[in-house]
């Protein structure tokens, strides 16, 4: 009983609390499960940002959403659903947790927008396979503005 004990509190503690959020590093063509996606992350002025996501479908369909988030001075949430068909509701994905040192995007993907903002729906890592720049990049955490001069 006690091993099953520290088993379990030592996977709890080595779990994040939260995500850390998705910085626009993250831009990139990446490599899915069924489709290829181009996806970029840029500040959008100064309290958003701004996901403009293109994905062409192994299936052949073509599919673009520009999606903008209210965060000043934070980075792209794992909260949101993007949809993916803005001209026809049914497929939504949220961008969970970047790891760069893998080249890699954790995703969710699935038909409905609460449940995937909450991490329910099919879990996918995607690959990048080419970089795309952010048009206006930003950093996850506070951020501090330098004076000119």
């Amino acid at each position: 009983m006690r091993l099953i004990l520290i088993l379990a509190l030592t996977i709890a503690c080595a779990m994040p609390a939260h995500a850390a959020g998705v910085p626009s590093e993250a831009s990139g063509i990446y490599l899915g499960t069924n489709r290829v996606c181009r996806i970029v992350l840029s500040r959008y002025q100064t309290q958003w940002i701004q996901a403009d996501v293109a994905c062409l479908e192994f299936a052949g369909a073509y599919t673009v959403s520009l999606t903008t988030l209210y965060a000043p001075g934070g980075c792209w949430t794992d909260s949101v659903a993007i949809n993916l068909k803005p001209w026809a509701p049914g497929e939504y994905l949220s961008l969970r947790q970047y790891r760069p040192q893998m080249n890699e995007l954790q995703i969710v993907r699935g038909t409905e927008p609460g449940a995937v903002a909450s991490g329910i729906g099919t879990a996918e890592p995607w690959y990048r396979i080419g970089y795309a720049p952010s048009l206006a990049p930003f950093t996850c955490g506070a951020t501090s503005r330098k004076p000119r001069g």
